[in-house]
């Protein structure tokens, strides 16, 4: 297998992408163990939607720390951070969810509509 050479700022950013995208995929299965359903989302798109949940999750995670103690340090990998994480991915897969229903809803009663 072919090793990579990457300048040390570099292999910091590849190891943030992949810290992020595991702490993403960590929330995102949590958030599916408490939310579950016959979502016609693939592992990718699964994935996709975890990584923008964190995201919002962690942004909102960050201002509210930022507020309330300005001179610490804010580390969103931890467990307050997994918890806003998680529940910034259940807001962005109910969101999915009721993007989808309403999508599959219009689709349906204008196709429902054509055959009379």
């Amino acid at each position: 297998m072919a090793e990579f050479d990457f300048t040390p700022y570099s292999q910091q950013w590849v190891n943030l992408f992949l810290i992020w995208v595991g702490f993403s995929t960590i929330a995102g299965l949590l958030a599916r163990l408490f939310l579950p359903g016959n979502d016609p989302v693939g592992p990718l798109a699964m994935t996709a939607i975890a990584m923008l949940g964190t995201t919002l999750g962690l942004f909102l995670f960050g201002s509210v720390v930022k507020q309330t103690c300005p001179t610490g340090p804010c580390n969103p990998i931890s467990i307050p951070g997994l918890l806003c994480a998680f529940a910034g991915v259940l807001v962005c897969l109910g969101g999915y969810r009721l993007i989808i229903r309403t999508t599959v809803r219009e689709y349906s009663s204008s196709y429902d509509s054509d055959e009379e």
